[in-house]
């Protein structure tokens, strides 16, 4: 099963071998449209089929209470560099160094990458 959204990413890239120039935005907590990127709209608990993302940018925006590690396990295996994991309430973002067990690379307030992702 593919996330909501998904669909569109998938055939293009089957089809023209087209590869969506933002990061695609892999969204747990619903609709994000301050952003422009490609998003998916996904549930936690439910076994998604993230080979669409193979060798892309991810950004995976979640909130406290939200419970996606096995999402973010798969996301890992399949997305290009590191994926980056965006809390949404608290402002904070992340580099997904390994999961397994988990690490990360937390992302500076003032580096240019967390202004682009919260100003």
């Amino acid at each position: 099963m593919l996330p909501r959204n998904a669909s569109q990413i998938l055939l293009a890239r089957q089809r023209d071998g087209m590869r969506p120039d933002l990061p695609v935005i892999v969204s747990f907590v619903g609709s994000l449209p301050e952003y422009e990127n490609p998003k998916v709209f996904a549930d936690p608990g439910v076994d998604y089929d993230w080979r669409f993302l193979f060798d892309l940018e991810v950004l995976i925006v979640v909130r406290p209470g939200i419970d996606c590690k096995a999402a973010i396990e798969a996301i890992f295996a399949v997305a290009r560099l590191y994926p980056t994991l965006v809390d949404i309430e608290r402002k904070s973002a992340a580099s997904i160094l390994e999961t397994k067990p988990y690490s990360d690379w937390p992302i500076t307030r003032r580096s240019a990458a967390w202004k682009e992702l919260f100003a």
